[in-house]
């Protein structure tokens, strides 16, 4: 049987990027829900972290259908007490590498969805101790009220800025406009760089108008100038936005390679003088930029 200490034991060794001796590769599967959710996740993970995806995806192909189960008829009350309930993260890495159970996209805001609702609740909660049950680690299951809402919406945050990249690298923006609008508009989060990769990949959809919103709410100097340069690039003024990123410095894309290759294309800013028209774009190019909203 896998046990609890052989599980914390499997993280480590995972965490140490040592994965021949895990105790899940020779256990056999639990019965009970609560290790059984521990075994899989550590296989999943294990896979995962060894990029072997195609075991990653046959395990979370095995387990989509009973995690969306779950999601589906979560029942608020287990955050009061200590119950058996997936880790976060396998949840995560399941809904990331299924293949069996719709578009990733879908399931991915199926998941934002269920911390949304949880947010919600934890908004009204008078208790002073919630159990968020999924946990990776038993000894973090427990905490007060606070900690647990500030968890839940870092785990929102990130949702959303992955959602927006999906969306986006899958030609969604019509899908993905309606998503920011419906659930990220109206004060979702006070994390600026969440709401600098919102309202980037918003501008990079054509609404300029949305991602004057995300971006009103940022006044970190290094991600305002960062946000400025993409205004900047989608505006054609390249000159200003190589600046704006450089001025940026450790705040500005983390793409900004493929930026820099991209604008260096351009001898003159096209925004300043119409009769110098820019290099055209190969493909190799068209892939480069833009990349990932971050």
């Amino acid at each position: 049987m896998y046990t609890e200490e052989q599980y914390l034991a499997d993280l480590e060794k995972i965490s140490k990027e040592e994965y021949s001796d895990l105790a899940a590769y020779k256990a056999q599967s639990p019965t009970d829900n609560l290790n059984i959710y521990r075994f899989q996740f550590v296989l999943l993970l294990s896979a995962f972290k060894k990029n072997d995806f195609e075991n990653a995806r046959t395990v979370a192909n095995n387990n989509a259908e009973v995690l969306i189960k779950f999601v589906d008829n979560f029942d608020l009350n287990l955050l009061t007490n200590e119950n058996p309930q997936p880790p976060f993260d396998f949840l995560l890495l399941t809904f990331m590498n299924s293949t069996t159970a719709g578009p990733n996209h879908s399931l991915f805001i199926k998941l934002f969805q269920h911390y949304n609702t949880i947010k919600k609740y934890l908004s009204e909660f008078s208790g002073e101790t919630v159990f968020l049950n999924d946990r990776s680690r038993p000894t973090e299951v427990s905490m007060p009220l606070d900690e647990a809402r500030n968890t839940v919406q870092a785990r929102l945050d990130y949702l959303a800025e992955n959602i927006a990249s999906l969306l986006y690298s899958s030609g969604q923006h019509q899908l993905l406009l309606t998503f920011l609008t419906d659930f990220c508009l109206e004060n979702f989060t006070t994390n600026e760089t969440t709401l600098s990769q919102l309202g980037r990949v918003a501008l990079a959809c054509g609404d300029n108008q949305m991602a004057s919103t995300f971006f009103g709410d940022v006044k970190d100097e290094g991600l305002k100038s960062a946000n400025q340069g993409y205004i900047s690039f989608y505006s054609s003024a390249f000159q200003s936005a190589r600046k704006e990123f450089q001025a940026a410095g450790e705040k500005g894309p983390a793409n900004s390679d493929a930026c820099l290759k991209y604008m260096g294309q351009f001898t003159t800013d096209p925004s300043e003088s119409t009769a110098v028209k820019a290099k055209k774009q190969t493909a190799e190019d068209r892939t480069q930029w833009p990349m990932q909203p971050r």
